[in-house]
């Protein structure tokens, strides 16, 4: 009964920080702004402080895309964009840790999004990346 009432506990534990990161990543999904049209394919993690996310997109020829990272703790996020070949694009450290950027691709390219919470974070957070092209 104990084992049956821990694993019930668990499981309703990691639905609910699945759902935080969901509403996370709807509400960092709205401050895109009307001009955007956003990916639905959010990229969502939960990061325990030293931790790095990182996912990929396919930016197309001749669009501006926006990114927008969001944490669940409001706090900055350390994010990172790179090329095919591993060139840095963008580094929002250069950029006092902005949370949205936006990049007009001259030429097809897979990026590479890697994501830390801030140095200074001492507990896990959910993280939130949209990507979204102008309209």
């Amino acid at each position: 009964m104990t084992k049956a009432l821990l694993i019930a506990a668990f499981s309703v534990a990691i639905s609910c920080a699945h759902a935080q990161c969901d509403v996370l990543s709807d509400d960092c999904a709205k401050a895109m702004g009307k001009q955007f049209i956003v990916d639905p394919n959010f990229f969502q993690a939960e990061l325990n402080p030293k931790d790095e996310a990182s996912f990929r997109a396919v930016w197309l020829k001749g669009n501006t895309y926006r990114l927008n990272v969001c944490s669940a703790d409001g706090s900055a996020c350390a994010v990172m964009v790179y090329d095919e070949e591993g060139t840095l694009l963008y580094d929002n450290q250069q950029f006092e840790q902005a949370q949205t950027w936006d990049f007009f691709a001259e030429s097809t390219m897979q990026v590479s999004i890697a994501i830390r919470l801030h140095e200074q974070s001492k507990a896990k957070s959910c993280v939130s990346a949209i990507t979204a092209f102008k309209k």
